[in-house]
């Protein structure tokens, strides 16, 4: 049929296989997690907040890294460690403007933010 006929065609043409799955958001989140130094509790907190989020659907529309930017946002807010990383740092960390970040935070996250804590109580 068509699908098959194009999926064929796709393949012809890519130099390397497709991935059999992209990245997730819990997997940019353990990734800005290690770069902002954030392991441990932190990044167990981190991990159960963005399996939390795509489970709700927030942030549906932002990329994946501004997403997990606001979920670090998110933990070191509520759970700070000693030495917090700051918004601009976290953002700085994610290629963004602090104020993107902090829009993105509010408009995606806030909305959601009794269901994301109820997660990070849990981890």
């Amino acid at each position: 049929d068509g699908l098959t006929a194009g999926k064929l065609l796709v393949d012809s043409k890519a130099k390397e296989p497709l991935p059999s799955e992209s990245p997730t958001l819990e997997k940019f989140v353990a990734l800005l997690c290690e770069e902002l130094k954030l392991r441990g509790q932190w990044a167990k907190v981190a991990a159960a907040v963005a399996a939390q989020a795509d489970a709700l659907g927030a942030g549906r529309d932002t990329p994946p890294l501004t997403l997990a930017a606001t979920v670090c946002v998110l933990v070191v807010e509520r759970h700070p460690p000693k030495e917090a990383p700051s918004s601009q740092t976290i953002a700085a960390a994610a290629g963004l403007e602090e104020k993107d970040l902090l829009e993105t935070y509010q408009m995606q996250l806030l909305p959601h933010l009794q269901a994301l804590l109820d997660a990070s109580q849990e981890a």
